[in-house]
């Protein structure tokens, strides 16, 4: 978590370092928003999980930090009074090197809007195996093979923000699981390849938050 005057970052890895989210949170997202400085937080996504499924409809979550210890305080309640719980959280050390996410310039950028790609989830699924996205001049092409029966492509005319060149990249399963969550968060999602790079795909939530994650390619046979 990266605590910055204009709003908050989270991100997160797998344990495979295969995939990353990335979280940007606006100060205007928040009722009340305050931080004079950059402060990077380490905490289980595990624990802050947790803790803020506890929240009730009616209740609000807060998290204060004195810029010195080594304790993220998270206050759960209903706001204006009432009962508020206060969990007193460990942070931990991150290896922030590992979290970096380089500046790239894509090769393609294209909008995907949310119920086309859902389709392309719900047919690749069927194979449960490794998902190649292909894309191509005007079309993008999502297939999947199947060890017990064969092979699902679906193709689908793109209407690209941005193509130099042609690219594919191929994701296993579980990438395209979390994909298929990604895309419940807004109507478009936009994704983003660039030659031996992550996958990019990226939702906007209003103005100032941001929802990305990035997802290493499968290492295949040529």
């Amino acid at each position: 978590m990266i605590a910055t005057p204009s709003g908050i970052g989270i991100q997160a890895m797998t344990d495979s370092k295969t995939t990353l989210l990335q979280i940007s949170v606006g100060m205007t997202f928040f009722t009340h928003y305050q931080s004079q400085e950059i402060y990077t937080l380490g905490i289980l996504s595990t624990t802050l999980e947790t803790l803020v499924k506890t929240a009730k409809a009616e209740e609000m979550v807060g998290f204060s930090y004195d810029g010195r210890g080594d304790v993220l305080i998270v206050r759960i309640g209903v706001p204006q009074g009432g009962a508020t719980t206060e969990y007193q959280v460990r942070l931990i050390n991150i290896e922030e090197d590992q979290m970096e996410i380089p500046a790239v310039e894509h090769d393609v950028i294209v909008d995907v809007d949310t119920h086309t790609f859902h389709d392309w989830k719900t047919k690749t699924g069927l194979a449960n195996g490794p998902v190649t996205f292909d894309f191509d001049v005007q079309n993008i092409r999502v297939s999947a093979v199947s060890d017990e029966w064969g092979t699902v492509q679906v193709s689908h005319p793109a209407a690209y923000a941005k193509f130099k060149e042609k690219r594919s990249t191929t994701i296993n399963s579980s990438s395209m699981f979390a994909l298929n969550i990604l895309a419940t968060c807004a109507k478009s999602m936009q994704f983003g390849i660039l030659e031996d790079m992550p996958l990019t795909a990226t939702v906007w939530m209003g103005d100032t938050t941001k929802i990305a994650l990035f997802i290493a390619p499968m290492m295949t046979d040529d």
